[in-house]
């Protein structure tokens, strides 16, 4: 499965109405500017991508220049989205465990997965503050609060597309949730290991 090339499609942001991606809070401004002046100050500053750890989930989900692969996997108590960029892999537990303990973070957060029909619905919580990319339609990014939660919605609604959805709320960074959908369409290609150095 890919998603369109950016580009390709309209604008990603479905909510609020008029497409925006709303303003960041002054204190997410201030985190922005400090990565821009000392992005090259040391390796922790620099790009998560960059440095070939991660992408995050913004970054791994959302439609890029190239690289756009995905495979979808299911096993009983488990789906598993792994990516053609930086060969990304996410485990995505299924079912009714819970969250991990709020003070464990990680790179691409806590996910946790249940079926409402034919629809896969996601929550991820539990993001770690070292995740650090540009990620559309986040822009660039820098961890998330303690509050950051992200919801995903996998439809598919024809046997060549799964309807993507998502919604952000970050009140350490945004000043207001925002929404996105966008399509995964089947493709043939086969993915091959994406070499990052």
């Amino acid at each position: 499965w890919k998603e369109p090339v950016a580009g390709d499609a309209p604008a990603l942001v479905i909510h609020p109405p008029d497409g925006q991606v709303p303003n960041l809070t002054e204190q997410a401004r201030d985190s922005v500017r400090y990565y821009r002046e000392h992005l090259h100050d040391t390796f922790a500053n620099m790009e998560s991508g960059d440095r070939c750890l991660s992408r995050g989930v913004f970054g791994m989900m959302m439609p890029t220049a190239y690289n756009n692969g995905k495979l979808f996997v299911q096993a009983p108590g488990v789906v598993i989205i792994h990516s053609e960029m930086i060969h990304n892999a996410r485990i995505i537990p299924v079912g009714d465990s819970p969250h991990v303990d709020t003070d464990i973070r990680q790179w691409e957060g806590d996910p946790r997965g249940h079926w409402e029909g034919d629809t896969l619905v996601v929550e991820v919580t539990n993001f770690s503050d070292k995740t650090f990319g540009t990620q559309q339609p986040a822009g660039t990014y820098r961890g998330g609060g303690r509050d950051q939660r992200v919801i995903e919605r996998f439809t598919r609604v024809d046997a060549r597309t799964i309807r993507y959805e998502f919604t952000i709320e970050d009140p350490m960074r945004w000043t207001r949730s925002f929404s996105g959908e966008f399509p995964f369409v089947r493709m043939d290609e086969q993915l091959y290991e994406y070499a990052c150095h």
